[in-house]
């Protein structure tokens, strides 16, 4: 038949978003793979690899995402702002941790880590809270889903501000094991 090809062509955008959100996904699935490796280098070996050099694949992903956000402008101003607290938060602990910086407190760090969460935590709580008012269109599988998601991020908050208060970080990340 020769109108075949016409009924074919409804199906690119679909395939378009597959192989994006692939590709996404195996983008960022490469980069936790290779900040695992340089992790476990820096956990096993402190002196052989420095926390700037471990946060690498993450340095390129935020610096990645806020450029996305400042320059071209596709993304929600909160998505932008976590990515720059991402970005901060990672630079306070280099700082702190290789350099030496005194001034700053691992209460700056996990202030930021909390402030990060509570922004998530408040994002997943306007969706869920937009399905029960009607805003939104949830499936129950995205339902159930935001719940969770806003349940642990809840108690990830609960567990950071716990853990700051007992676990220095600087005990933890230049542990030798020799």
């Amino acid at each position: 038949d020769s109108t075949d090809h016409l009924d074919r062509v409804e199906y690119l955008p679909l395939l378009q978003r597959s192989l994006k959100f692939g590709l996404k996904t195996g983008v960022l699935c490469f980069i936790v793979f290779i900040f695992e490796i340089l992790l476990s280098i820096r956990l096993s070996k402190p002196s052989a690899i420095s926390l700037a050099e471990t946060y690498i694949p993450f340095w390129i992903l935020t610096i990645g995402f806020i450029s996305n956000g400042v320059v071209c402008k596709s993304q929600h101003f909160l998505l932008s702002l976590v990515w720059i607290m991402v970005f901060t938060a990672m630079l306070l602990s280099v700082l702190m941790i290789d350099y030496g910086i005194t001034a700053i407190l691992i209460s700056h760090i996990i202030s930021t880590i909390l402030a990060l969460l509570a922004i998530i935590s408040g994002i997943l709580i306007y969706l869920v809270y937009g399905h029960q008012i009607g805003y939104f269109k949830l499936t129950d599988g995205q339902l159930t889903a935001g719940v969770l998601y806003s349940m642990s991020s809840f108690l990830t908050i609960l567990l950071v501000a716990l853990m700051g208060q007992v676990i220095e970080l600087p005990e933890i990340i230049v542990l030798d094991l020799d």
